[in-house]
């Protein structure tokens, strides 16, 4: 039978960290939306668009929305789309260079990752080397300041060999699930000479909520608002948030758009405690707008967590656990 746009697609499970996991129901029209999202920041950047030439990996697993979007964005892109055997830092990177992505989307632990993976290599140089490459890590940090993403030497001479240890074809990484360090994210744009986009986003919004856009240079940001919803903040007066304070507003993040979800599976009442009625959905983050208009996280509503891996903590019950110990 023919789908409709409020037809459920999908029921997500989140992780349940204070309760049972809560079933995200999703329709048909989320992910159309957060699909044509995608397609939508994909046209309005400077790479060419993405096509059948393209190959992209996603180091989330399809039980993860992201992981999910990814696989049908690209699907919508006319990519290829591979999975590799592992997260493991050395079974990953030699799929990567077998695959030659053009598109990589993880997680910040393996951004960290790449990282460590490229220092080790730096430190083995010395003397000449080693102060050339420093160099050139100092000639492209400053043109990246200046808008410039590349550089007319370096990229060709001392970054080339850097880029093929992820197969010398990236021109896109995406990373999503928290944010990830300044340093890292302008060491990972330096050195493999790529865009590097980071997002926030829920399972409720479908995917993402905020990306930050390719025109975006200054780290520190989850970015702009996603296409195809809208982001407001409302007052935490009792945690001392107001959409009032100076310089900047703060508040608890609230979205709605066609990519947030409809409820949650058999639990009307928590649903009724995030969603309103006019579609606007409670995140329970707490964020600033700046002076560009970029979204900042500054604090969670609740005493709760987010590991680089992904994982929700709350640290409460790590508390009883532990106060439970005799040592």
């Amino acid at each position: 039978r023919s789908v409709g746009y409020d037809d459920v697609a999908t029921i997500v499970f989140t992780s349940g960290t204070t309760d049972v996991p809560k079933g995200v129901i999703l329709t048909h029209g989320n992910m159309v939306a957060s699909v044509a999202g995608a397609n939508f920041l994909m046209d309005h950047r400077d790479l060419a668009q993405l096509g059948a030439r393209d190959l992209a990996v996603s180091i989330l697993p399809l039980s993860h929305i992201l992981g999910r979007l990814v696989m049908h964005a690209m699907i919508a892109a006319g990519c290829r789309t591979a999975f590799p055997r592992s997260a493991q830092a050395e079974q990953l990177l030699e799929d990567l260079g077998d695959l030659k992505p053009t598109v990589i989307v993880g997680v910040p632990r393996f951004i960290n990752r790449v990282q460590d993976k490229t220092m080790h290599v730096i430190k083995g140089k010395s003397g000449l080397a080693g102060s050339i490459f420093r160099h050139a890590v100092k000639a492209k940090l400053r043109n990246m300041r200046h808008g410039q993403s590349g550089h007319w030497l370096w990229d060709h001479v001392i970054f080339r060999p850097l880029s093929e240890t992820l197969g010398g074809r990236v021109r896109l990484i995406i990373s999503g699930t928290s944010s990830i360090s300044h340093e890292a994210m302008a060491f990972i744009k330096c050195t493999f000479s790529c865009d590097v986009n980071e997002g926030y986003g829920m399972t409720e919004a479908c995917g993402p909520i905020s990306m930050t856009t390719h025109d975006d240079v200054l780290a520190g940001s989850v970015g702009t608002p996603y296409p195809t919803n809208m982001v407001k903040l409302v007052s935490a007066k009792e945690l001392g948030y107001t959409v009032e304070d100076k310089p900047y507003p703060r508040g608890e993040i609230l979205v709605r758009g066609a990519n947030v979800f409809r409820g949650y599976y058999r639990q009307p009442e928590l649903t009724a405690e995030v969603l309103s009625p006019d579609g606007w959905f409670r995140t329970g983050d707490l964020g600033m707008f700046d002076n560009m208009g970029r979204l900042k996280i500054i604090d969670r509503k609740f005493n709760i967590f987010r590991l680089s891996s992904g994982h929700i903590i709350e640290p409460e019950r790590l508390e009883y656990v532990l106060c439970d110990c005799d040592l």
